[in-house]
């Protein structure tokens, strides 16, 4: 019976110990498996680091095959760390019995690859388990540098930034232009209400503007608005936000941007004073255009009065009955040509005979003649001595002063004192962009009187053609426009303030000349015949009739063209006779300028006079700089016609 026992409990036992064989023996295949299939590197080393195991997983990751892995010691595949290191790292395991370490291999083609290691050592050997983390430790770099450049970018921005909390209301972190924008520290700011700057005023609009940047309603882009610097003072400020949102679709931060535009408005609110001169300028200009175009029609038409009356007063005796007669006709011409100077003046480019003069020595004649007639006015001069040329029509400029100084003594009937002074000054951009002009050296002239002054209504109107707070008949109302169009044309501006019972103060600046001033010469005073064929062209039939006559008055043989093309048919008939062109510049058909080109081609040298109704504006400028000899102004007399041809029939 015992033995049977005995006999069963063997049976039992032995039994027992095949159930635990095929329990390790499955166990040890089921770890075998997962070695195998695992996606992570797996080794088994002894003490000594040499390789004894290595699934597939790792043999992919390194490039080796398994044969050359078991040749190879676990120092074979580190890098960075020297033998002593891997040893150390070996007994640490071997001493604690399990470690977690991040590391860096080599594979096969010498790429180096980052993995994670987690490690055992039981019963004399290491178990050794790697995962490839190349990837992760990748996008860890790439975060970090991006959140480098984003640091370096938020804190030396160009404008303050600031990173809001999601709900809107508070700074998680501001740069440091913002905190010397507005005066406060980092600290100040942190977890602070976002309104801790705002302006009181603009607080409630502020408010509205964020909620519906909250809320994606639409709403302005950039946004202005007032803001309080910590000790007071008002900072404006352009606002553009971006909210930052999570993958969820919540609120994560909003970032702000905040551009310092306080210059800019007070640049604004200057500009804003300066309005209503631009307004006049456009007007002006458009006015000026108007005027030229009248002026230039009403000399041809004085062309025929003033030719025919100038031959007659040739002919005739001074004792003639007539003579006096056609005396007074002419000093009416005259006047008339004054007035469509003055009109000429307004229009654009409505110069005559440009040249750079001495402004100081222009000033001493015109207020030395003023001062001798208007007694009751005191002149005070303070001239800058180095005062820089100006390339002006002497005469325009003289017609200028005497407006000014007419003006001046109107406004001061008892007797008064006028200020004149000169300097040379430096504009810059933001000022001249607000005159039309471009920045530079300047010369600046000012005219002050102890006049009465005059109110503002009637200072933006003062260089308005035709107004005038003088009684009718006692002006035309064309002085102080015409100056104003003629400092305009020289590419200049005029500016006048004035308060009632204060007096008031010109101011004209005209642009510096580098070029020597030019004396004047004395001109032409007789009149003198002359012989030779000159080619009249002309398309308005009054003025090629009289102006034929006087030239043949004058001596010279006549040809008449009454267009370009004509012109052009007779000069390359007869140019080896033609000694002199007197070329209209306006004509439909071929231009004066498009005349005078094409005859250039004909002859290069040849020899021409342009006449034109309207000033030496940019159309005759440009000709005169090509090699046109001369310009003569309509309307004209026998005695200019004769100055200007001798001058250009000397050799």
């Amino acid at each position: 019976m015992q033995s049977g026992q005995n006999d069963a409990r063997a049976g039992n036992l032995s039994k027992a110990d095949d159930e635990q064989g095929c329990l390790q023996t499955s166990l040890f295949n089921l770890s075998d498996a997962i070695i195998r299939t695992s996606m992570d590197g797996f080794w088994l080393a002894d003490k000594q680091a040499r390789i004894l195991q290595v699934n597939e997983a790792y043999c992919r990751m390194s490039g080796y095959s398994k044969q050359e892995l078991l040749t190879m010691k676990i120092s074979d595949l580190l890098v960075v760390e020297s033998p002593a290191d891997i040893e150390a790292r070996i007994q640490n395991v071997i001493s604690h019995g399990e470690a977690r370490f991040e590391s860096r291999h080599r594979r096969k083609d010498g790429s180096l690859f980052d993995v994670e290691v987690s490690s055992c050592y039981r019963d004399g050997l290491l178990f050794i388990f790697t995962r490839d983390i190349t990837g992760r430790k990748r996008a860890e770099e790439t975060l970090k540098e991006s959140e480098e450049r984003f640091r370096i970018a938020f804190d030396n921005a160009p404008t303050g930034m600031s990173i809001i909390a999601p709900d809107g209301r508070s700074y998680l972190a501001v740069n440091p232009l913002l905190c010397e924008m507005f005066g406060y520290t980092k600290e100040e700011f942190s977890g602070n209400d976002i309104y801790l700057v705002t302006h009181p005023d603009d607080a409630q609009r502020s408010e509205e503007w964020v909620r519906k940047k909250i809320n994606k309603e639409p709403c302005e882009r950039d946004f202005e608005k007032r803001y309080l610097h910590k000790d007071g003072h008002i900072v404006w400020g352009q606002v553009r936000a971006q909210w930052i949102y999570n993958s969820d679709g919540t609120r994560k931060m909003c970032i702000v941007h905040i551009l310092d535009i306080t210059d800019r408005k007070k640049a604004e609110a200057e500009k804003a004073g300066l309005e209503s001169q631009l307004i006049h300028s456009q007007k002006m200009e458009a006015l000026g255009t108007l005027a030229g175009g009248i002026a230039h029609d009403f000399n041809n038409l004085l062309m025929g009065i003033s030719g025919y009356s100038s031959m007659m007063m040739y002919e005739l005796d001074k004792n003639h009955p007539h003579y006096e007669k056609l005396k007074c006709i002419e000093a009416q011409i005259q006047s008339a040509t004054e007035l469509t100077r003055q009109l000429l003046g307004l229009a654009l480019g409505g110069k005559y005979e440009v040249k750079p003069a001495d402004l100081n020595e222009i000033i001493l004649q015109s207020s030395d003649i003023f001062g001798r007639t208007k007694k009751e006015i005191t002149v005070h001069l303070n001239l800058q001595e180095d005062l820089c040329s100006a390339e002006v029509d002497r005469g325009q400029i003289e017609q200028v002063l005497l407006n000014i100084f007419v003006n001046a003594w109107h406004a001061m009937p008892l007797g008064g004192d006028l200020y004149i002074t000169t300097e040379n000054i430096v504009m810059d951009e933001r000022y001249c962009e607000s005159q039309g002009v471009t920045p530079g050296t300047y010369l600046k002239l000012s005219i002050t009187d102890t006049g009465i002054g005059m109110d503002e209504e009637t200072r933006l109107r003062v260089f308005e053609p035709f107004f005038s707070t003088k009684e009718k008949g006692m002006g035309t109302g064309l002085g102080l426009a015409s100056a104003y169009g003629i400092i305009k044309n020289h590419g200049g501006f005029i500016t006048v303030y004035s308060e009632k019972g204060r007096g008031s103060t010109f101011n004209i600046c005209l642009p510096a000349s580098g070029k020597e001033v030019l004396r004047e010469t004395q001109a032409f005073q007789d009149i003198v015949k002359g012989a030779g064929t000159i080619l009249l062209v002309d398309d308005q039939e009054i003025v090629a009739a009289v102006g034929a006559e006087m030239l043949n008055m004058l001596g010279y043989e006549t040809l008449v063209a009454h267009g370009g093309r004509e012109a052009l048919e007779l000069y390359e008939a007869r140019k080896d006779c033609i000694q002199l062109v007197i070329l209209d510049m306006i004509m439909p058909g071929f231009s004066g300028e498009e005349t005078f080109d094409r005859l250039r081609l004909i002859n290069p040298e040849v020899r021409v006079i342009l006449s034109s109704g309207y000033s030496l504006n940019g159309q005759a400028a440009r000709i005169l700089a090509r090699g046109c000899s001369a310009f003569i102004q309509k309307p004209f007399n026998l005695q200019d016609l004769s100055i200007q041809i001798q001058r250009q029939m000397q050799p």
